[in-house]
């Protein structure tokens, strides 16, 4: 019974690892931005070894200064070379559509590995004129995770911050634009005639206005149709296929089928909000936000530009 719990918790862990390291990241995109942040990387571990003189940078009497700086130009090239050249050689692995947490730490341990080269290579040829210090290949990997650990933790942090605030502008200019679209309508003296969703399924059918439809929900093998009718937020939960609900509804206007398991219906949005890694969608009288998937994100941008 015990083996059994045991069993069952390792796998659940095991599963939400795999799932984390799935989760979308943010991929930079920025020139100017990988730019800068190759020359901080390169004047951060100038800086830090010139203040600090670790790992028997200290023992250094000639030319330290331009000692020091072959470390910092490595880590720059490094750095340059991974943002630029790679992204550049490998499109399809550096897809930003389907950049996700496992791969942005196997880029940042790459990253890490080729400067730890570099400064390896550096030190054994060059670096014997002013350094009688020997390191192994393995604890020059120590040395540059250990010194680059916080420009990256830091770089990071500021990656997400940025692309957060530039999807939050985004999304307000979306909701800002869904307002005006809205008055428009609002204004037009004869409205057109509001279509109906007839959604079959399930030995069952329903019928409603297409301005009270609001979401279907995929759940494992059952859909939840989501509505607004008499005042209240209604729930259907029917056995049936996402793919083939949506081939019932794609054909009207603002149906969308936005997320691997969400279609919903864009009149209803009240608002959008965006964050590092994706939009989401704020529909009158639900409850919960619907989550935009990344492949979807670029069409979302160009329904309300």
């Amino acid at each position: 019974m015990v083996i059994n719990i045991y069993a069952r918790l390792h796998l659940v862990g095991k599963i939400m690892l795999i799932n984390n390291l799935n989760a979308p990241f943010p991929l930079l995109q920025s020139n100017k931005v990988k730019l800068i942040s190759s020359v901080s990387f390169g004047l951060f571990v100038f800086g830090f070894l010139y203040i600090f003189q670790p790992f028997g940078i200290s023992e250094v009497q000639f030319y330290k200064p331009l000692f020091i700086g072959g470390y910092a130009l490595i880590t720059f090239c490094c750095v340059a070379f991974s943002f630029f050249a790679l992204p550049y050689i490998l499109k399809s692995t550096f897809n930003p559509d389907k950049w996700t947490v496992k791969k942005a730490a196997l880029y940042t341990s790459f990253i890490i590995l080729i400067i730890s080269i570099g400064n390896w290579y550096y030190t054994s040829t060059i670096g014997q004129e002013v350094i009688s210090i020997n390191h192994s290949f393995l604890k020059f990997i120590g040395i540059t995770f250990s010194v680059g650990i916080f420009p990256t933790v830091i770089f990071l942090i500021f990656t997400e911050k940025t692309l957060r605030q530039v999807n939050a502008s985004k999304a307000e200019d979306i909701t800002k634009h869904i307002y005006s679209e809205e008055d428009k309508v609002d204004n037009k003296a004869d409205k057109a005639r509001i279509p109906q969703i007839d959604f079959t399924a399930d030995n069952s059918n329903i019928l409603l206005d297409q301005n009270n439809f609001i979401c279907i929900k995929s759940e494992g093998n059952y859909l939840e149709v989501f509505f607004f009718l008499d005042d209240k937020l209604n729930k259907v939960v029917i056995r049936y296929p996402l793919k083939k609900a949506f081939e019932q509804v794609n054909q009207l206007n603002n149906i969308h089928h936005c997320h691997k398991s969400f279609i919903a219906n864009f009149d209803q949005i009240e608002k959008v909000t965006g964050n590092a890694r994706n939009y989401e969608l704020h529909l009158r009288n639900l409850t919960f936000t619907i989550p935009v998937s990344r492949s979807f994100s670029k069409e979302l941008i160009a329904l309300y530009k």
